[in-house]
């Protein structure tokens, strides 16, 4: 262990036998662990270049965590007094200002205490411009800290007990310890500061300038007229001024009440019967009839009246993963096109707005960098029907206005148009809005949709030909090829990464994260330092109702749409998975686990299954409900328990005393159980009362829940999952006031409930993200690794592949797989013994990208170059060889682009079609054109 990481005042902090805690000696409680010290340090040296002493980050990590008493810290401060000589001025005024401040810090709000971020943020305000405080300023030494908190255990080095510094270097320790704390205390003592600096990195935020009413802005044909000469998107500029005069978009349709009563504009051989001329109805009705047959007869047109012409028309473009791809430039060229078309024909100006699965953003579409957003913004959501009701619903004023808004144009994909979810989205809007679907072969098919349904307009051909499509190959070492390309930089990125469930394991002191994907993927998390390792990729579609995990292994209860139920079961070291199915249409059942015993409730029956193989070994009736767990409850309310010992091992614990709290309010609605004993929780989630144990005479104990903010009211609360100290737990509940028929509204909700403060508060529904990071903040950070090319310092080209160096020292493989099919592989790796690594150089930027906010780092390897991409790409160059490969990296999965071929992968990184995800394998040229590289490491 790093001499610096021993702590400053030995007397004050200890480090545990492990290496991997560090206590408090004034009452044995934990200051900090290693990890949570290693993104503490990390982030502090990033900001203040340098890192103060470790007591005093111990100090206030302490203080924002959990609150203190005064007398806690007042002992604690008098303990590090011992060791600064007893300075009389100290002792005086500084101990009792930082009693207070600590006491401060932890009173501020919620979200100004918590994550690591908060003691990053209190450092980096209160000791900026003063490095004389700063204990530690050489990189390699802070490197080397890091390093030495993030390896694991059994491979650091033992702890020296002998390990002691002199008197005066303990003295000197100690007084900067205090001058830092003094520091912050003057410093970081504005909670609206500290609230402003976390969120902008500034001290206060910057004045606002004043800024012209009308700013000189470019027209839309003069930026596409610029664009006709950019090498990337030149083609792209061309076709949609021409593909402008092909588009037409209708007026709105006029209100009938916005009518004329009288007036006669002209006659017309088309008509309504009651616009026929009256000397059309004196003929013969024959002859009438004939006329009208025949096209001959007489109406009259009414007078069009007079109406201001709309100012602007709204343009919707999907950004979702259903355009990904060629679809979406062909929308960006549509969209575009229509801003020209209006533009020319009915001086009419475009508002562009991205939307995206949950929000909508305006977007400046005559400047470069809005036409540019147009092409590269792209979200990873199904699809954008939540964003267009927001939009509906915040502009509806402005659409009544019919002389400032026409009619919306949506322009999104045919995949997108054809989504179940979708539909049932707008099919809720009253507005109507026209719509311009492109489908995947170019067709475009403008539409009227209002709530009657749907009205073709017009349909055209976005005929995008190889010369629109063509490669712009530059022989260069400081551009890789793929920056030149017409299509979107990023026209791949996994659509697994959004989760349906999370689940947080503790064994053996190390904390692991179960993550499934929407991609019917499981992964399993150990480490910051790399991606999920996956457990399986088959994992049967459905809503998780039990969730267990112990020991590394993983059971699940999944039940899909149509009424079945799986039991899943998952081995962390041999990645078997076991299925079996347990139940078909066994409507709303729960589970839970109890020993060897898996439990079904469902309508006062029990049904008992082994957890070793899933086969049901006993049903029968008990008459009472399931209220959580291995709980249940009868009609008294008495708590019964199951021992696991066998199947019917139940056993009566007591009973919940709801006499005691308002009449409205009891009915028990869960029973979750911490330390102190067993609670009930009412049913709408108000009260908690203790569970009253047979012969116990003293009354129990009745707290009120206070809600943290205003929701509706709810019902038939259920605990799902609790923390490891069981003070944090998560309730599933039914609305009270659920709507009747089939809609896009949930009738449950997902509601923290937090025992230390009697509070609750609702989290996004269907976010086990938001669920899990309430609970296991810890879990809910391992998943949100940075990514590699964030953190890679050099490249290195071996025999094996091309290995990645990491700031932290840990190493990453590149490589061939050579299963079937052939994929690309990036896996966590041995430091090589032959390090011939080439660093990657400083950010910068190219000359034809100069005004765009992406960069490059080059790197030298051997036989060529590597480029990595702030857009989370890398690039591979060979010295020998014309071709260029581009990758994508995410868990253990590659993606990418090769010249000689075009886009490769796993299946996880493409849209569905058809209802099936393809995988592209690696092509047999990109296999040559690896190994021939690769074996010049041996040369």
């Amino acid at each position: 262990m790093h001499p610096y990481l021993l702590a400053s005042s030995p007397e004050v902090v200890r480090v545990d036998e492990t290496d991997n805690t560090w206590i408090w000696r004034n009452n044995d409680s934990t200051a900090a662990f290693a990890g949570q010290l290693a993104e503490i340090l990390e982030n502090i040296a990033r900001v203040l270049n340098g890192l103060p002493t470790i007591t005093s980050v111990l100090c206030v990590a302490s203080a924002l965590r959990h609150w203190e008493s005064d007398a806690v810290w007042d002992d604690r401060l008098r303990g590090m007094m011992m060791q600064t000589a007893g300075s009389t001025e100290l002792l005086e005024t500084g101990r009792p200002k930082l009693v207070r401040w600590f006491s401060k810090v932890a009173a501020q709000k919620e979200e100004l205490r918590s994550g690591t971020i908060a003691t990053v943020s209190i450092f980096g305000l209160g000791l900026s411009g003063r490095p004389d405080l700063l204990e530690i300023t050489n990189q390699k030494t802070i490197a080397e800290i890091i390093r030495c908190l993030r390896v694991a255990i059994e491979d650091r080095e033992p702890f020296n007990p002998v390990y002691k510094i002199s008197d005066q270097e303990l003295v000197s320790h100690c007084l900067l310890t205090w001058n830092t704390l003094l520091q912050l205390s003057e410093s970081a003592a504005d909670a609206k500061e500290l609230e402003t600096y976390r969120k902008t990195g500034l001290r206060d935020l910057p004045e606002t300038s004043d800024t012209p009413e009308h700013l000189p802005s470019q027209s839309l044909h003069e930026t596409l007229k610029e664009l006709e000469n950019d090498d990337t998107y030149g083609n792209l500029a061309r076709y949609s001024r021409e593909l402008s005069g092909l588009i037409s978009l209708p007026r709105r349709v006029a209100d009938p009440d916005d009518m004329p009563q009288g007036g006669v504009s002209d006659v017309t051989n088309r008509g309504n019967p009651e616009q026929l001329l009256i000397t059309e109805l004196a003929a013969e009705p024959l002859v009438l009839l004939a006329r009208i047959a025949n096209g001959q007869a007489l109406y009259i047109r009414k007078e069009t009246p007079p109406g201001m012409q709309a100012s602007s028309r709204p343009v919707l473009v999907e950004s979702s993963i259903q355009c990904w791809g060629m679809t979406r430039v062909r929308i960006a060229a549509f969209a575009l096109a229509v801003a020209a078309s209006e533009r020319r024909r009915a001086q009419m100006d475009t508002e562009f707005y991205l939307l995206e699965s949950n929000n909508y953003q305006a977007v400046d579409g005559s400047s470069r960098d809005g036409i540019f957003g147009l092409i590269e913004c792209l979200d990873s959501g199904e699809h954008p029907g939540d964003a267009l009701k927001s939009f509906f619903n915040d502009q509806s004023e402005r659409l009544r206005v019919k002389s400032e808004l026409a009619e919306p144009l949506v322009i999104t994909s045919a995949a997108t148009w054809r989504n179940a979810n979708f539909l049932l989205s707008i099919g809720q809007l009253q507005q109507s809005f026209l719509a311009a679907v492109v489908d995947r072969d170019g067709t475009v098919r403008i539409l009227r949709r209002t709530v009657m349904g749907e009205e073709l307009i017009q349909a055209l051909m976005i005929d995008l030909t190889a010369e629109q499509l063509r490669t712009q190959v530059r022989s260069s070492s400081a551009k890789p090829m793929f920056t030149s390309q017409p299509f979107p930089p990023m026209a791949f990125s996994p659509v697994g990464h959004q989760l349906d469930w999370m689940a947080d394991e503790h064994a053996n002191g190390d904390a692991a994260t179960w993550l499934l994907t929407q991609d019917q993927r499981l992964l399993r998390f150990t480490s910051p330092q790399h991606g999920g390792e996956e457990m399986g990729d088959n994992i049967p579609r459905g809503k998780v109702l039990l969730s267990y995990v112990s020991n590394s292994r993983l059971e699940l209860v999944l039940a899909s749409s149509n009424g079945k139920h799986d039991w899943v079961r998952v081995e962390a070291g041999s990645r078997v998975v076991q299925f079996k199915a347990i139940g078909n249409d066994v409507g709303m059942a729960t589970y839970a686990c109890s020993g060897r015993y898996l439990l079904r409730f469902r309508q006062g029956n029990c049904d008992v299954f082994l957890r070793s193989d899933g086969i049901q070994v006993a049903t029968y009736q008990t008459k009472r409900r399931h209220v959580g767990f291995s709980y249940q409850a009868d009609d008294d309310n008495a708590v019964w328990t199951h021992g696991g010992g066998a199947p019917d091992d139940w056993h009566r614990l007591g009973r919940i005393e709801l006499e005691r709290i308002e009449a409205a309010d009891q009915k028990l609605g869960g029973v979750i159980y911490n330390q102190t004993g067993i609670w009930g929780v009412s049913d709408n989630l108000n009260w908690i009362v203790e569970l009253c144990k047979p012969n116990e005479s003293r009354p129990p104990k009745v707290f009120r829940i206070q809600p943290h903010d205003v929701g509706p009211a709810v019902y038939n609360a259920r605990p799902i999952v609790g923390n490891s100290w069981r003070n944090r737990w998560v309730f599933e509940a039914s609305l009270r006031n659920a709507p009747t028929k089939a809609t896009n509204r949930q009738d449950k909700l997902l509601i923290h409930l937090d025992l230390n403060a009697n509070g609750r508060r609702h989290l996004s529904h269907n976010d086990p993200a938001d669920m899990v990071k309430s609970i296991f903040p810890k879990a809910y950070n391992l998943v949100r690794s940075k990514p590699l090319r964030r953190r890679v310092n050099a490249a290195m080209l071996s025999t094996g592949g091309i290995v990645f160096e990491k700031e932290s020292g840990v190493y990453f493989l590149l490589s061939l797989a050579l299963n079937h099919p052939k994929r690309l592989t990036i896996v966590p790796c041995q430091q090589p013994k032959c390090q011939n690594f080439a660093p990657f150089g400083k950010p910068y930027k190219t000359e034809d990208v100069s005004d765009r906010a992406w960069t490059l780092r080059q790197a030298n390897i051997q036989g060529g170059v590597c480029w990595a991409d702030s857009r989370g790409l890398f690039h591979f160059k060979r010295d020998d060889h014309p071709d260029e490969l581009t990758l994508a990296f995410a868990d253990s999965h590659v993606a990418g682009w090769y010249s000689g071929f075009g886009l490769f992968g796993p299946k996880y990184f493409f849209p569905e079609t058809h209802g099936k995800r393809e995988e592209i394998s690696v092509p047999a040229e990109l296999e040559k054109w690896l190994k021939q590289w690769f074996q010049q490491a041996a040369q």
